[in-house]
């Protein structure tokens, strides 16, 4: 088998696999229109991190796609996210250390887009991204529909040097519009411009006004982890490379690749931002191989040798990797990449050594290595697949390289996993 043949299969399916993980698709929504109409169908989820001035809508899946803009479409829901189409004044002044500016004036331009709803009610609480990935809070009350709370950096000169400057103009608009609970005053002293502090704040705020156990938060304060269990079962194509430089002989040996069943449980931990894209995936699994090689070996004519090598091998391997997944879709295509530390539990090496003479042949048997081993396994894996619903089929690629006792001996394995998941 030629050296890298494993590594080019398994970046070939990743290549292939690429383009799929910008899918978005159509989820279950509802749309409010400006003329008082609810429309019940499907809508397409972009992310909506970086906040959009259309959504497409559709009443069923091989309905025609109608486009709304926010004028058109005062709200929206997809996701378990409210959204809503608002003309708003943004301060566009550059965030970035590179391009502050040295004016401490708000840079106020009016845009058209929708903001993502944060908190609803006595006081209303919305966010976007912009383009340049600068986040914007605005708060809504009574007659003002969407105001932003503004944070604003800028570069002064100060006893000779320059330095940046924070203007916190947020805190006394907070101040402003929500005196009328004093109760929340030293919270907004306290206040940092994050989603988290910022909606437990307006939160407070709603309850306060209404005596009620309930801020009307339409959008996490705290962000929320998940848990996935994943079971998983399928077969591996390893190929083993073994050097031992105090014997030639088996340091010769060119082993067959080796197909044999191998099982996971694993546990995926989904992180909450970025449309739970990304999650810390371990995974317990048992994996395995049995190989042969032969190595004949001519001394004279009337003397040769062949050396008969068999392995079997078996793991309790773990992995530790960093998973992603398309976050929407039918078909959610994903990949991993990680690090794995396997032991040996079984590790059976034995010789068949044939010594040849003229017209006889003499057999042995022995150990394979001069000393029983205890494997430790470490290595790579990297991986690729689509997830339907509860079920998953994927394709990894895994090289480990391993340490044993003695320390001359040297196994480095290449591996090829087909594995069905089932997502509990």
């Amino acid at each position: 088998m030629p050296k890298f043949l494993f590594a080019r299969i398994a970046l070939l399916c990743c290549l292939f696999s690429a383009p799929a993980f910008s899918q978005t698709g159509f989820q279950p929504g509802l749309l409010l229109r400006a003329t008082g109409d609810t429309l019940k169908g499907l809508i397409l989820d972009r992310d909506w991190m970086i906040n959009g001035r259309t959504v497409e809508f559709k009443s069923a899946e091989n309905e025609p796609i109608r486009t709304y803009s926010p004028l058109e479409a005062p709200w929206f829901y997809v996701r378990g996210q409210w959204y809503a189409g608002k003309v708003v004044r943004l301060d566009k002044s550059p965030h970035e250390l590179a391009r502050l500016s040295e004016s401490a004036v708000p840079l106020l331009v009016w845009d058209t887009l929708f903001l993502r709803a944060q908190v609803l009610g006595r006081a209303n609480l919305f966010y976007c991204l912009d383009a340049d990935s600068k986040p914007h809070f605005l708060l809504g009350k009574d007659s003002v529909e969407a105001e932003e709370l503004i944070l604003r950096k800028y570069l002064a000169e100060r006893n000779g040097l320059r330095e940046v400057v924070t203007l916190e103009k947020f805190r006394g608009q907070l101040a402003y519009y929500l005196e009328d609970c004093p109760g929340i005053k030293p919270d907004i002293q306290r206040v940092q411009y994050t989603q988290s502090s910022m909606i437990d704040l307006v939160r407070d705020y709603n309850i306060c006004m209404s005596h009620e156990a309930t801020g009307y938060v339409v959008a996490e304060s705290h962000t929320k982890f998940r848990w996935e269990g994943i079971v998983l079962a399928g077969a591996s194509l390893a190929q083993l490379h073994l050097n031992v430089p105090s014997d030639y002989t088996i340091s010769q040996a060119r082993f067959k690749p080796s197909i044999k069943p191998c099982l996971g449980l694993a546990l995926n931990l989904v992180f909450p931002w970025n449309q739970q894209r990304w999650s810390a995936y371990a995974e317990l699994s048992y994996w395995s191989y049995r190989t042969e090689a032969r190595v004949p070996r001519i001394f004279s004519q009337d003397y040769t040798e062949d050396y008969d090598y068999a392995m079997h091998m078996a793991y309790r391997k773990t992995l530790l990797a960093l998973r992603y997944q398309a976050p929407t879709g039918k078909f959610r295509p994903f990949f991993f990449a990680g690090f794995t530390s396997a032991r040996a539990f079984k590790h059976d090496h034995t010789l068949t050594l044939y010594k040849h003479y003229p017209g006889r042949e003499e057999v042995e048997h022995q150990p394979a290595l001069a000393a029983d081993v205890y494997l430790l396994q470490r290595g790579f894996t990297l991986g690729t697949g689509v997830r339907y619903g509860h079920f998953s089929l994927e394709l990894r690629f895994d090289r480990g390289g391993e340490a044993s006792n003695p320390t001359d001996v040297s196994w480095k394995t290449n591996a090829l996993g087909l594995l069905a998941g089932y997502r509990l």
